[in-house]
């Protein structure tokens, strides 16, 4: 086993010269088996070592023999050892978590604690072969994507500092073998051999019948996980250089990307384009699941018009012709604006500055080339008619659109509703409450960028004629 741990550790280059390596230690078999080989293999990279003991204080004085055995281990082999009492079951009470999970999160804040404190490189963990197995069984179990088949990493980025499993190319009966051979003592963890949790119940019951039917089993799963991890760690940066492609603009809050591109992708690279979108905009994902991430993928493959879909933890993913946008949003914004009406009277020639919504809007007299390259350059968006002199009735209205609004465009005998305009012309369903609607006494003359009426039409520019523009960023 030494030399089997060691040619994967140097495989996978686990440790590097003069690292500061902490390890997890239980005082259980694994953890000791791991804190005796990093013990006698720490001359070949000149590591420091520090033993770190976390007592959940869950098994009473169990738990507190465990704490004084990994003390008086770490004193006679000449280990520095930090070891912290810690309350798991307050804590899990107080975060709504299973003991199981706060025990984890507990950890995991000391490690990263003494971490800082001790300026370590790296944590070594005692996961192991036979773990592994464990840990497919259950994923397959409840349903898994490559990275989850991937399994257990032997090396993969914590806070501040690499995790690193020297053992993941072992099973448990060569640490067993080791310990015996070096006279290793450790401590029995009597929640172990209880069927209480789904891994004990796997290794239990289910992990014997397969080493029967390969009794290299570990060897074989860590080989295929690494297979896995590889493939997933190819797909993972392929996603990401399309991420790269498909994102017309982002905020902290919003992404936008452009779904014709999306729509070139092969289906699992939109999938993770999708999961890759949500860590960008830093969404926790423990309430999203499967059904949520096919629910975008669907209407990104839809072909009608627009679409909305509100999705767990605040987000909300719109379709909207030819861009999808992916974004958090506060209850508040959810709520309907559709009442939030405007309308603004124009009762003469002259310039006017409306902050519902922001836009302004010019009326004069003839035609101004140099009026229309200034307002080009001082708005994003400039929209721009003329209508002759004493065809409109004032005073004119600028408003948003109202139940069933038609006008009757140019070169059309009939009317049109509004509705239909902005469906032809595919307007996004968001943008069509505030689209600005200019009015007369006699009705819809303007739908700016999009129709005007029959009303006014010029034909010369020699005629009196009324320029409009609307300006807006």
């Amino acid at each position: 086993m030494e030399q089997s741990v060691l040619k994967e550790v140097r495989a996978a280059s686990l440790f590097q010269p003069n690292d500061s390596v902490l390890v997890g230690v239980s005082g259980g078999l694994d953890s000791m088996a791991l804190l005796h080989w990093l013990w006698t293999h720490q001359h070949l990279w000149n590591l420091k070592l520090v033993a770190v003991h976390v007592n959940h204080q869950l098994r009473g004085q169990e738990a507190d023999l465990d704490q004084e055995w990994v003390e008086q281990i770490c004193r006679e082999w000449g280990i520095e050892c930090i070891s912290k009492k810690v309350d798991v079951a307050k804590y899990a009470k107080e975060h709504h978590l299973s003991k199981q999970v706060a025990a984890r999160e507990c950890r995991y804040q000391l490690f990263s604690q003494v971490a800082k404190e001790n300026q370590a490189t790296k944590l070594a963990l005692a996961h192991h072969g036979d773990d592994q197995i464990e840990t497919m069984v259950m994923r397959l179990v409840r349903g898994a994507g490559l990275a989850g088949l991937s399994g257990i990493p032997t090396k993969r980025k914590g806070d501040s500092y690499m995790i690193v499993r020297p053992f993941m190319s072992v099973g448990k009966r060569e640490i067993e073998t080791y310990c015996r051979e070096h006279r290793i003592s450790y401590r029995e963890d009597s929640s172990n051999l209880r069927d209480d949790y789904t891994r004990n119940w796997i290794r239990h019951h289910i992990s014997p019948l397969l080493f029967q039917l390969n009794p290299n089993l570990h060897q074989v799963i860590h080989e295929t996980t690494s297979l896995i991890r590889e493939e997933d760690e190819l797909l993972e940066e392929m996603a990401q250089n399309y991420v790269k492609q498909v994102i017309e603009s982002e905020s902290m809050n919003k992404i936008t990307m452009n779904l014709s591109l999306i729509k070139t992708l092969p289906l699992p690279l939109q999938r993770r384009v999708i999961l890759l979108i949500l860590s960008y905009l830093q969404i926790e994902r423990s309430s999203w699941s499967k059904v949520h991430i096919d629910q975008i993928l669907e209407i990104i493959q839809n072909e009608k018009g627009s679409k909305t879909l509100d999705m767990p933890d605040q987000v909300q993913v719109v379709k909207e012709y030819h861009q999808l946008y992916i974004m958090k949003v506060s209850s508040e914004s959810q709520q309907d604006q559709s009442t939030l009406d405007y309308l603004h009277s124009i009762s003469h020639l002259g310039e006017y500055h409306f902050s519902t919504p922001p836009i302004q809007m010019i009326l004069y007299q003839g035609i101004d080339r140099k009026k229309e390259e200034e307002w080009e350059s001082l708005f994003s968006r400039v929209w721009k008619t003329h209508f002759l002199e004493g065809s409109l009735q004032f005073p004119l209205v600028l408003r948003n659109r109202r139940s069933g609004d038609r006008i009757q465009p140019i070169g059309m005998e009939g009317h049109k509703k509004v509705k239909d305009i902005f469906i032809d012309e595919k307007v996004p369903v968001r943008k069509r409450q505030d689209w600005p609607i200019l009015t007369d006494q006699a009705g819809i003359i303007w739908v700016p960028g999009l129709k005007r009426s029959n009303r006014g039409k010029v034909t010369e520019t020699r005629q009196n004629i009324i320029t409009i523009m609307i300006g807006t960023d």
